[in-house]
């Protein structure tokens, strides 16, 4: 597992909560419930939508259509193939940011030069989202189908985070895209405060990009969550006659 993990646990709760007041600054007036935030972000055609998605009853709903998918021999089960997926996906990506050269510690030289530029930590910071934006949906897509072929109530539960999905999409990149615009006031700020600016700066940077990659995979991660409790057996079954 990827060194930056642990770290992004860390750090995680209260920066994604710093994310999440980004969003509500830019998208929603204050005092207001989220769920009136959210009618004030879909569209009356994606209200409709969910609408339809959450009052759609899941159909072929017999015991056969509830049973997992059995792997032929020598093979694993689809649900165990998208986890290690997106484990694969997700050290990837946090590997990409813990072991990023523009946040290694700088000589004294490279820092003196540096500290009055933000131009390549915008770059930089932009160039990661990109990476999340190209990897996460179709990871979240593919749990999606992952959950369709399980079971009828998945399926249903699969079709309304693709509302959810499409709905929401655009609100979250208006919301990550002020991202950098915070942490160039920061960086300004360190500069200004700080004897050694550019390595506080690195680890800022660091611990929201980590932060951001945890918020982005919320989504992929309740759906597996959905997935695997489908999977686990109920005790109360196994004891009656």
């Amino acid at each position: 597992m990827a060194t930056g993990l642990p770290r992004a646990a860390r750090h995680g709760a209260s920066l994604v909560r710093a994310l999440a007041d980004l969003a509500d600054a830019r998208l929603a007036e204050p005092g207001l419930t989220f769920g009136e935030r959210l009618g004030h972000w879909l569209a009356w055609t994606d209200a409709i939508s969910l609408s339809n998605a959450l009052s759609a009853a899941p159909t072929g709903g017999s015991a056969a259509s509830l049973t997992p998918p059995t792997a032929r021999p020598g093979t694993q089960s689809p649900a165990r193939t998208v986890a290690q997926e997106i484990a694969r996906v997700r050290t990837k990506l946090a590997l990409s940011i813990t072991t990023d050269a523009l946040l290694a510690m700088p000589k004294p030289v490279a820092a003196e030069r540096g500290a009055a530029d933000f131009t390549p930590y915008r770059r930089g910071y932009l160039a990661h989202q990109a990476a999340m934006d190209a990897a996460i949906p179709p990871l979240r897509a593919q749990v999606r189908a992952t959950m369709a072929r399980r079971s009828p109530a998945l399926g249903q539960l699969a079709a309304l985070d693709g509302v959810m999905d499409q709905a929401l999409a655009e609100r979250e990149r208006q919301a990550l895209a002020g991202v950098p615009g915070l942490l160039a006031r920061r960086f300004k700020h360190l500069q200004q405060t700080h004897s050694d600016p550019l390595a506080a700066y690195h680890q800022d940077m660091q611990s929201v990009l980590l932060a951001e990659l945890t918020l982005r995979l919320e989504p992929v991660d309740g759906l597996m969550a959905a997935l695997a409790e489908a999977d686990t057996p109920d005790p109360e079954d196994a004891r009656r006659p």
